[in-house]
């Protein structure tokens, strides 16, 4: 099978909501993550094929942190659809969201496999940013969307940028490089917004 082909097929099931989705065992115990592209809904990033592989303590904390971190984002994105008035903030929060609903669900799945506790709980601040939110509309919520996102994406960018420079875990240190890649176009264009 080509690369191409591979890559069409991987397109094919983030596109239709059947990766990660279902609770039932498979034959394939591969950890999975899926993340957009610029050009759409993209790559499947291995995290590891072997649960064994070698792993450090950044590791673990970099998967963790970015679990707790994609929730508060998707906390903070659900709200948009109701409440932006901003096609482009609309557009935008519901990129974040087809990158980082997958990917949340992957990142559990290689904690577990590697017998590390799962704690998702969004923080008490960000549990306030989405109650603030939920009280918006419009512009003054698209405003206040974007400063929060912003602050959020700088916060993402950090721990990829951490786990970088202390992680071991190949696959772990993609999804990092990964991140960094996407996110920070998405943060340009959240200030440019901001700007606007």
């Amino acid at each position: 099978m080509t690369t191409r082909r591979t890559l069409l097929i991987g397109l094919a099931l983030a596109a239709s909501g059947l990766t990660a989705c279902s609770g039932e065992p498979t034959d394939n115990p591969t950890p999975v993550i899926a993340t957009p592209t610029e050009s759409g809904p993209a790559a499947h990033i291995s995290v590891s094929a072997d649960p064994t592989a070698a792993h450090n303590e950044a590791d673990v904390a970099f998967a963790r942190a970015l679990l707790r971190h994609d929730q508060e984002t998707l906390d903070l994105v659900k709200l948009a659809p109701s409440r932006a008035s901003s096609l482009e903030v609309k557009q935008l929060a519901a990129e974040i969201e087809l990158q980082q609903g997958p990917q949340r669900s992957e990142l559990e799945r290689w904690l577990l496999n590697r017998s590390q506790s799962v704690d998702s709980s969004a923080n008490f601040k960000q549990a306030g940013t989405a109650k603030k939110l939920a009280a918006l509309d419009g512009a003054a919520f698209d405003k206040a969307f974007l400063t929060a996102m912003v602050a959020h994406h700088e916060q993402g960018l950090a721990l990829a940028a951490t786990e970088m420079a202390d992680g071991t875990e190949p696959a772990a240190k993609a999804l990092a490089a990964r991140i960094t890649t996407e996110r920070k176009p998405q943060l340009e264009r959240m200030r440019t917004l901001l700007a606007g």
